[in-house]
């Protein structure tokens, strides 16, 4: 069974399992979001902790990704940024410039799980697949 993973920097790890961050953003979108991911968190955690299902993804250039996001969830400019996590500045500089193209994931459960910690693995970049054997991410 090959189980999907996304590699998260911890402090945004910790917004998304606490449901402040409901938006979580890529230069490179995966490719199957109806799945459950695992969330590996960079350093210095680096281990598996839990659980991220994503409702859905937009792309936009990363300067209209603020006011895409206050259309899409009917919100003032301050409210978006917090729901983003990062700031409209961050979001650029990810990006690489203004006129860069983003995938914004929509974010529609996050679970913090200690089981997952058990298992090492070596990090992907970005997000990848690792083979596993044993009850699929969610269904133990």
């Amino acid at each position: 069974m090959k189980v999907l993973v996304m590699s998260i920097k911890p402090q945004y790890a910790d917004a998304i399992y606490a449901g402040s961050k409901l938006f979580e953003f890529r230069k490179k979108p995966p490719t199957n979001l109806k799945a459950v991911y695992l969330v590996y968190e960079s350093a210095p955690v680096s281990k598996l902790t839990g659980t991220v299902m994503f409702n859905g993804s937009f792309t936009f250039r990363a300067r209209d990704m603020v006011f895409f996001i206050m259309r899409l969830m009917k919100c003032k400019k301050n409210l978006a940024i917090s729901m983003m996590g990062i700031s409209e500045k961050e979001l650029i500089d990810y990006a690489g410039g203004p006129n860069n193209i983003v995938t914004a994931l929509m974010i529609g459960d996050a679970k913090r799980d200690s089981y997952y910690a058990q298992y090492r693995i070596r990090p992907p970049q970005n997000w990848g697949t690792i083979r596993a054997c044993g009850p699929k991410p969610g269904e133990r």
